[in-house]
């Protein structure tokens, strides 16, 4: 089983494969989101975070940077709310 989407207290990490065009936008994809299980129930979340890349980083947001991830989560089994899988 794949996994759709994770939910935390204050967020949802929704799994999303690089390149995935966002039709919504002129240009432009989904953010990525790769979500791998690790040991003991707990999650490894790669994903793109526009704020930390605008903000942090100074950088601003250019095409194809949201197909590469700049953030790391690990959550832990208490900090999972819930799991959807496909």
């Amino acid at each position: 089983m794949e996994i759709d989407y994770i939910k935390t207290k204050d967020r949802i990490y929704k799994s999303q494969e690089k390149g995935v065009r966002d039709e919504s936008k002129i240009y432009g994809n989904y953010p990525v989101c790769n979500i791998k299980k690790l040991s003991f129930g707990r999650y490894q979340i790669d994903y793109f975070c526009s704020m930390r890349q605008c903000y942090v980083l100074k950088k601003g947001i250019k095409d194809g940077d949201e197909n590469t991830p700049n953030t790391r989560v690990i959550l832990y089994p208490n900090g999972i709310e819930e799991i959807w899988f496909k």
